[in-house]
């Protein structure tokens, strides 16, 4: 008589997380420290862990101004996870911190960085009506369209349009 045998295994893989040191850091004065570990919304103390497959991780990064300037915006790029946060209004003032806590699955090993921006202010354009109005006519040196037949002209532009 066959006898029949039922094998039942438990599987445990375990991967080794780690939120790797020296980050780096753009900014006048400002320190980044980045952390790993398993309870939500939590900064852990640790920065390398050993998790089972399928548990979800939380990666803390934490920026702190030792320097006078106020940093009002920041981009924050993680080397395995991406671009977190880019011009993310904040105040982060003298001696003050700030906390982002950004949470991961890892499927294998992995040692990633990180890239902290901290900005005063976003690029923009400032219209300054003190400058007089300088109207240059090409009318004696440019090139006639014309326009007159149907109102279109048909010219290579120096740069790329696309729409």
């Amino acid at each position: 008589m066959p006898r029949t045998f039922a094998l039942a295994r438990s599987l445990a893989f375990v991967f080794f997380v780690s939120a790797m040191l020296p980050a780096s850091v753009r900014g006048q004065d400002i320190s980044l420290a980045k952390t790993v570990g398993t309870v939500p919304a939590t900064c852990a103390a640790t920065t390398s862990i050993a998790v089972p497959v399928g548990t979800t991780v939380y990666y803390c990064y934490r920026v702190t101004n030792s320097g006078s300037t106020v940093f009002n915006f920041h981009d924050l790029v993680d080397s395995d996870l991406g671009t977190l946060l880019t011009d993310h209004p904040e105040v982060l003032g003298a001696g003050a911190s700030v906390e982002f806590i950004q949470s991961a699955v890892p499927a294998a090993t992995v040692t990633n960085t990180a890239t902290w921006t901290a900005k005063t202010a976003l690029g923009s354009y400032a219209y300054d009506d003190t400058v007089p109005f300088s109207y240059v006519s090409i009318n004696g040196s440019g090139a006639p369209l014309g326009l007159a037949d149907d109102g279109e002209a048909n010219i290579v532009s120096p740069y790329p349009n696309t729409f």
